[in-house]
């Protein structure tokens, strides 16, 4: 295990540092060489980072929405060049409008997960103001 399968956004950072300063670090000093300090002293860490840390979780739900977008404006361009070798300039005009609109779309969804992404830290921050 290591520091990064830790969420660290949402640990209550008062138990933590409870448990860090708990710790007696001169023990810790004394119980090993001046070379072998720094090791000993980044497995107590994550230790008690493994006690008061929250795991983070693997991501839920349905993929992104502009995944599936992205690969409907593929298919969409797959569609216009084979119009384009057809000549079919009433199919290739109506296809190009679609991948307007797919691309608008992209763009929106990937708006809207920023947006939603600054909404979630921004209630962290209310949450935990540390």
């Amino acid at each position: 295990m290591s520091f990064r399968a830790l969420d660290f956004n949402r640990a209550d950072f008062g138990e933590f540092n409870e448990a860090v300063s708990s710790v007696n670090w001169d023990a810790v000093r004394d119980s090993t060489t001046f070379e072998d300090f720094p090791a000993e002293f980044t497995r107590k860490v994550l230790d008690v980072c493994l006690e008061n840390v929250p795991r983070k979780r693997p991501p839920k739900g349905k993929p992104n929405v502009y995944n599936s977008l992205r690969r409907k404006r593929s298919r969409l361009k797959n569609r216009l060049t084979a119009a384009m070798c057809t000549g079919d300039e009433a199919r290739v005009k109506k296809l190009e409008d679609e991948i307007g609109l797919i691309t608008y779309e992209i763009k929106e969804a990937i708006v809207q997960h920023l947006d939603e992404g600054e909404r979630r830290g921004g209630d962290k921050i209310k949450v935990n103001p540390k």
